[in-house]
């Protein structure tokens, strides 16, 4: 995880996304708008499943809430919260 300072460009390393203690791959990162929680997913379209996770936006720690359903064949590159707080993939 990397945070990005907007006016420069500059990216300073917070630390590795770990889950279950394997570094991953982030592919999609959003904030809750009412919580400001980070949560993001990893996976790829070669893994066999897509784990939804919080991270600790200043260790980079990792919780994890579980498998997004069974999506096996697309990749969720993107997440989006609508207003009411509903997570979108």
């Amino acid at each position: 995880l990397y945070r990005v300072d907007p006016q420069t460009a500059q990216a300073t390393l917070v630390g590795p996304v770990l889950v279950a203690g394997s570094q991953v791959s982030v592919t999609a990162l959003a904030f809750h708008p009412q919580t400001g929680v980070l949560y993001g997913v990893s996976g790829s379209e070669y893994s066999p499943s897509r784990q939804l996770f919080t991270i600790g936006p200043v260790t980079a720690a990792t919780t994890v809430i579980g498998t997004i359903g069974t999506i096996r064949t697309e990749n969720v590159s993107d997440l989006s919260f609508a207003a009411d707080g509903t997570l979108y993939g």
